[in-house]
């Protein structure tokens, strides 16, 4: 390739450059030199150059940026390869590996890979160390969730909606995970997605995570939800959980301009805690956005 570039650089002029014909032991040692290099390196556009005579295309693949930047892309290939032969056959150890060693597991389908095959163990890891997104969609538009529902992983399913996984989300031919279920006729899968007690959790932890991005509207649609699944459940939550969740409701309220419902919201933190002094300066901003002023004058007073 170096003889190759010296005699295209000093030699003949351009259209005598292009139809350049090499001598047979010349190009039999570009040949062994391109053999080996990474299938990234473009082994045919690199020959393409060399017959053409063009050197500084030639020199371009030969810098040591660019054939480090192919090595680098080929090794990234067969990490991810790997990474998600691991994730499909259970082997928790080497993924945690692979990732280790540079595997990047955002550009891999190992995510759903280890839903569908049960390992629930790889699929915490992916999602509480590399921080995968438990709503994210393969190429077939399909969410962790559809894909735990359609291979009936119940355990995978409780793991994700634990995670704040859309319960509501639809595939591509517009099915939900309980549609899904219920076609295939997986009744334990069926009951965990209709179980209030794991959707009071996924509907109040997702409004939360809602709440604090500041998307206040579909934060209060998901805490009303989640209320509704409360009042299905046989154990509630405890006093703490409750008055935590009415009061990210109330706020969520409050910002989305609902200040009656705040009020309600807030009023019932009050009763579960009367101490709850948050609760209080909330619900008097509510009161005189109302312009009740009697009832904002009893807040304030209690206040202090």
């Amino acid at each position: 390739a170096a003889t190759a570039a010296a005699a295209a650089s000093q030699g003949a002029d351009a259209s005598a450059a292009t139809h350049l014909v090499m001598e047979a032991s010349a190009w039999e040692c570009v040949q062994e030199l391109v053999d080996p290099l990474p299938a990234m390196v473009r082994a045919e556009e690199l020959l393409e150059a060399c017959k053409e005579g063009r050197a500084r295309a030639v020199e371009s693949f030969f810098s040591q940026y660019a054939l480090c930047e192919s090595m680098e892309a080929r090794a990234q290939e067969c990490l991810v390869e790997g990474l998600e032969e691991c994730a499909t056959h259970g082997r928790g150890g080497l993924v945690k590996t692979l990732i280790d060693g540079g595997a990047d597991a955002h550009r891999t389908s190992a995510l759903h890979m280890c839903i569908r095959h049960g390992h629930v163990g790889i699929l915490n890891h992916l999602v509480t160390v590399v921080s995968m997104s438990v709503n994210r969609l393969d190429e077939s538009g399909s969410s962790p969730l559809h894909v735990a529902a359609a291979a009936n992983q119940p355990k995978a399913a409780q793991f994700l909606l634990k995670h704040c996984a859309s319960i509501d989300a639809t595939d591509a031919e517009g099915r939900t995970a309980l549609e899904i279920a219920t076609a295939m006729r997986w009744k334990e899968m069926q009951r965990v997605l209709q179980d209030p007690g794991v959707l009071f959790w996924n509907r109040s932890s997702r409004a939360t995570k809602l709440y604090k991005q500041g998307e206040y509207d579909e934060a209060c649609g998901s805490y009303e939800l989640a209320l509704k699944e409360m009042a299905r459940m046989l154990g509630k939550p405890t006093p703490d959980t409750q008055a935590t969740l009415y009061f990210n409701f109330g706020r969520s309220a409050q910002s989305s301009g609902m200040l009656t419902r705040a009020c309600e919201l807030l009023t019932s933190v009050l009763e579960i805690n009367p101490a709850h002094q948050r609760a209080l300066e909330h619900r008097l901003d509510c009161l005189e956005g109302l312009t009740d002023y009697d009832s904002a004058l009893s807040d304030l007073r209690e206040l202090h």
